[in-house]
């Protein structure tokens, strides 16, 4: 979705409604006062891509960069619990990054040693200098058992942000900043180019980090503060120079992996139920409706764009949290977290994209969604946007409202049990259960095709509510689908989306 208010010039920024944002005091924010002049200063000028000492090795398997630990010796205790592990250098540009300390107005880089990774498959040239660099930054802290650490965030490869909660696994991710990722054009993956790592506050126990970005259309500035715990919470500034016009910028890029589910049923027979970090993309818009919009794995890449005005957030959200109901007790999908973006001041107009990509290996992040604003600044222009991300095992309480829990797909048959051809039959459970006398309204409507069979019925364990109707399509095109519920004119749900390709 595109947001409305983008900023013409870092005189403006003092105005967002934002506790401690302003820009207007840079000797208290060295370190993120120096990287928007340096972000301003490489927008300016021609893109060169990052380089790394020839020695690295060119490509490093995903899987020695999951295994390599930083041996003890080389962890930092940054203080209020934090601990920083470098990751290992190589692979695709940038191989190898600078990471510094910020301590008062001072930069000290962390040095590089070629025995400081504990994995017998990464060796690296003994001639390697100091100020080699790393492939990203990994914090950790003591979420679960305390004194024992956790990893509860990284940055990685180009500007990506995984991150995790207590008792949670790996699931959605984030980004820094997406480009034409939906334009038709190619999209293009700017990275973090510079880690500066402030000292954490003793009494919020907030950790301050600040990154340089640079891309071949843009360039930016990022501040963000981070807070481990029950949630892992984490509020981005972000100042961008567009280095040229007529780009897509998506701001606040989230993505996760849907391969299958009863929403979305696999051609084949497969072993577990369902493979899944995210099971649907939720809404809060900017008039306040909630919406559910449950995700699929597609068999041709697919585009839905929500237009909105000043959204209050998104988030891709698990709601299943019985392992049962995985079967996989090595991913634990259960306990993927939702990742919940909430905008820091008003986005204004704009267009919230999903991006909906086929895939056959839940191993592919096949899921992302963005923030595209309606206007942008001119190149070498600032654009400023702020935003929260949240890493929880439920980030998106509704409350007073019944939320959907879980969508079914498949044949329709008859009450006898015969296939209904050229029809789709579509359960919706929400929950809690209904209160209240007044009559239910169900309010199902249909964008392509036909709803019939339209009926509810109580659920017992756990309490909440089932919606069932049978769709028919009216024609080759894809099938919109809506379905809330009302008492006495007022929604007493959110809002559920779904979409079905042709029949």
């Amino acid at each position: 979705m595109k947001r409305r208010h983008l900023l013409a010039g870092l005189s403006l920024v003092p105005a967002l409604p934002l506790r401690a944002w302003a820009l207007e005091s840079p000797a208290r924010e060295p370190g993120f006062a120096a990287l928007i002049e340096e972000a301003r200063a490489r927008a300016a000028a021609p893109y060169a891509p990052p380089s790394a000492p020839a020695q690295l090795p060119a490509e490093l398997p995903a899987a020695i960069h999951r295994r390599a630990r930083v041996r003890p010796q080389h962890l930092r205790d940054l203080g209020a619990g934090y601990v920083l592990a470098p990751l290992p250098p190589g692979g695709p540009p940038p191989a190898a990054v600078p990471v510094r300390l910020l301590r008062g107005s001072a930069l000290y880089p962390v040095a590089f040693r070629p025995g400081m990774f504990d994995e017998p498959d990464l060796v690296y040239p003994p001639g390697l200098p100091l100020d080699t660099g790393f492939g990203g930054i990994a914090l950790f802290f003591p979420l679960n058992r305390p004194p024992a650490l956790d990893e509860f965030l990284r940055f990685g490869r180009a500007s990506l942000i995984r991150g995790t909660c207590r008792d949670g696994v790996i699931g959605p991710t984030a980004r820094g900043v997406a480009v034409d990722t939906s334009s038709g054009r190619g999209e293009e993956f700017p990275a973090f180019v510079e880690y500066r790592i402030g000292q954490p506050d003793p009494v919020r126990r907030e950790l301050p980090i600040f990154a340089l970005l640079d891309g071949p259309s843009l360039a930016g500035a990022y501040a963000f503060s981070l807070r481990a715990g029950i949630e892992t919470v984490v509020e981005v500034r972000a100042v961008l120079f567009l280095r040229e016009s007529g780009r897509q910028i998506g701001l606040a890029p989230i993505g996760g992996m849907f391969l299958y589910g009863p929403q979305d049923p696999p051609a084949e027979a497969e072993v577990r139920p369902r493979i899944h970090d995210c099971a649907g993309l939720v809404i809060h818009r900017g008039d306040g409706e909630r919406v559910w919009r449950a995700l699929a794995n597609p068999r041709a890449a697919r585009l839905s764009v929500f237009r909105d005005d000043n959204p209050r957030g998104f988030g891709l959200v698990q709601r299943i949290r019985d392992p049962a109901a995985y079967g996989d007790p090595v991913a634990r999908y259960e306990r993927s977290p939702d990742l919940w973006v909430e905008p820091l001041h008003p986005w204004g107009r704009g267009s919230l994209h999903l991006v909906e990509i086929p895939v056959d290996n839940p191993g592919f992040s096949n899921i992302v969604v963005f923030w595209e604003p309606e206007n942008l600044p001119e190149p070498q222009k600032p654009l400023v946007a702020a935003w929260r991300l949240r890493w929880s095992l439920d980030a998106t309480p509704a409350a007073g409202l019944l939320r959907v829990r879980e969508t079914r797909v498949g044949r329709a048959r008859s009450a006898d049990g015969q296939v209904l051809p050229q029809r789709t039959a579509v359960e919706i459970d929400f929950e809690p259960a209904v209160v209240g006398d007044a009559l239910l309204e169900l309010e199902v409507g249909v964008n392509g095709g036909e709803a019939s069979g339209i009926r509810s019925w109580p659920l017992d364990s756990p309490a909440g509510l089932r919606v069932s109707f049978l769709v028919e399509a009216a024609g080759s095109g894809p099938i919109e689908l809506r379905c809330a519920l009302r008492q006495q004119g007022r929604a007493i749900s959110e809002t559920w989306l779904g979409r079905l390709d042709a029949l």
